[in-house]
């Protein structure tokens, strides 16, 4: 797709697949094989308001799944670009080390199942597995989750998430949208309904510092289990972002199962996310 795709005015791509099918970060990695590392890419995964069974990709006037769909912005000239990405989970407990682990797929943690782990930490709300492990995922809180910070609110920092997509009750595997490494350190993470809010500041914020100006066009990737979170008070999620880049600035998304993103001016590397506020915006230069 990205062959298809890469052009010399191409600009900034966003990437659409599947939310249930493969593995984010892999996708991410086929992308800037072709493209570059620091091209600039943002998006989401298809989800499928948390049954977790199928999702759809459109293209062309077709519906498949387990599809990619990409968006390429191709321009002579060039475009300001802009990405925010933050969430408002906190690492909670003491770290665990991730012993098995093949791609997104991990198998014990502490030697024990990664499924007994996890339900350890939940307690009785382990038998609502894969469901509810978006409102609850992992944290990668050593090197392997290094996001760079600057410009997020003194004391906050940020950890890159992953959240449960599928378990396997038989081995006692848990199947991860994005890839958790093998000798990772991970911790259960957690957010009250006001951090998730903060987070969609702070990334619009972010977003809106690197563009440089009022954008023509803002694209906004949310998590679903931001939504799940937020409950009644969903709107005021959308309304922070519209506040920080202004009311008549044109702004579309969806509920995402995972988020895709570039991390900033000195972390330029698209990485996979969860649980995330994500935004692209776009200006063009006159």
């Amino acid at each position: 797709m990205a062959r298809e795709l890469a052009g010399p005015n191409a600009r900034a791509l966003v990437l659409l697949p599947d939310g249930l099918s493969g593995n984010g970060s892999a996708v991410i990695r086929g992308a800037a094989e072709v493209l570059g590392a620091q091209f600039s890419i943002a998006g989401g995964t298809a989800g499928d308001r948390g049954r977790f069974n199928k999702t759809w990709q459109i293209f062309n006037g077709q519906a498949v799944t387990g599809g990619l769909v990409g968006l390429m912005f191709d321009s002579p000239q060039p475009l300001r670009l802009g990405t925010g990405v933050m969430s408002g989970w906190r690492p909670i407990g003491i770290a665990k080390t991730v012993t098995k682990a093949v791609g997104n797929v991990v198998y014990t943690i502490e030697n024990e199942s990664a499924l007994d782990v996890y339900s350890s930490f939940l307690g009785d709300k382990a038998s609502q597995l894969p469901a509810i492990g978006v409102e609850y995922p992992f944290g990668l809180v050593d090197e392997t989750g290094f996001v760079d910070t600057r410009g997020v609110r003194q004391g906050e920092e940020y950890t890159l998430l992953r959240a449960a997509m599928a378990v396997d009750r038989q081995t006692g595997a848990v199947t991860f949208a994005g890839e958790i490494p093998q000798g990772a350190k991970i911790k259960m993470t957690r957010a009250k309904s006001q951090d998730v809010i903060d987070g969609a500041k702070e990334a619009a914020t972010r977003c809106l510092t690197q563009v440089g100006g009022t954008p023509d066009v803002v694209f906004f990737f949310s998590c679903m289990a931001r939504k799940v979170v937020l409950g009644r008070k969903t709107h005021q999620e959308i309304e922070a972002a519209q506040q920080i880049f202004g009311g008549t600035v044109p702004m579309a998304g969806f509920y995402s199962y995972g988020e895709i993103a570039n991390c900033g001016d000195t972390h330029p590397v698209c990485r996979f996310h969860n649980e995330t506020a994500t935004f692209l915006a776009i200006r063009e230069e006159v």
